[in-house]
């Protein structure tokens, strides 16, 4: 897009700054690339993401975003049974492209669209993308409810409840923001700790995290926990009450602000 202004002799003036500010924010704007999610499954042929045909799984959104070579922002609608979506939501198997990805509720209310899964986390972010998940709810997964051993996460008006055998959020590696959130009935709310290989020995640690705004409550042990950080952590206005053991516990973390 070309922009052109009467030529003036003195320097660039604020009001041309502000211009080229939202001529940068338009250009911005039009090279992202929406797919949309229903959830239906009684069309009669698969969709191709588009408003009119979207995919039924929030998986083969993913997967569309992660062969775009641009940024890419997946809205998923709730399914018309009211039924949750049930699937583990991957990044690393689906493509090559790590543009950044928004994962969100078309609704903007997290109780209208729910995820679960049957087998593993709700949603895996296990490649070095820029990825948000915003308004939406996962609710009882089989292990956590938000898995993060790479990229950079930020979480956004989320529910995460019923992780009763994990965290309702893990965070082994990477950076994760978590803001507007509310983790309950997990075995823990949020845990952030080195990962592991399957022979137990460490292969990362986290990076940085930061907390706002946000309830982790009624769970079975801690509300939050956190070891062997590499990064820096704030907790800003969190509510980390009415946990089975303890409200924040944080071990070898070099930099922590409350």
């Amino acid at each position: 897009m070309t922009f052109q202004f009467r030529k003036r002799v003195r320097k660039a003036s604020q009001r041309s700054r502000r211009r080229l500010m939202v001529a940068e924010a338009l250009e911005s704007r039009a090279m992202l690339t929406t797919f949309y999610v229903s959830g239906y499954t009684g069309a009669p042929a698969p969709g191709d993401g588009s408003i009119d045909s979207p995919f039924a799984t929030i998986s083969e959104g993913v997967a569309a975003a992660m062969q775009n070579s641009e940024a890419d922002e997946i809205i998923v609608a709730p399914r018309v049974t009211g039924a949750p979506y049930d699937e583990t939501v991957t990044f690393l198997d689906k493509g090559n492209d790590r543009s950044a990805i928004t994962i969100r509720g078309a609704t903007g209310d997290r109780e209208d669209v729910r995820l679960t899964a049957g087998n593993g986390a709700g949603i895996l972010a296990d490649a070095a993308i820029e990825l948000t998940i915003k308004d939406l709810s996962i609710d009882n997964p089989n292990s956590a409810g938000i898995r993060v051993i790479d990229g950079d996460v930020t979480v956004e008006n989320v529910r995460v409840t019923g992780s009763v055998w994990n965290s309702g959020i893990v965070h082994q590696q990477g950076d994760l923001t978590v803001r507007d959130s509310l983790l309950e009935d997990n075995y823990q709310g949020l845990w952030s700790a080195e990962l592991r290989d399957s022979s137990g020995a460490v292969i990362g640690y986290p990076g940085n995290l930061t907390v706002e705004n946000t309830v982790s409550r009624n769970n079975n042990a801690q509300g939050i926990y956190m070891r062997n950080s590499t990064g820096n952590v704030l907790l800003r206005d969190i509510d980390a009450s009415s946990n089975v053991m303890n409200g924040v516990v944080v071990t070898n973390n070099p930099s922590v602000t409350i």
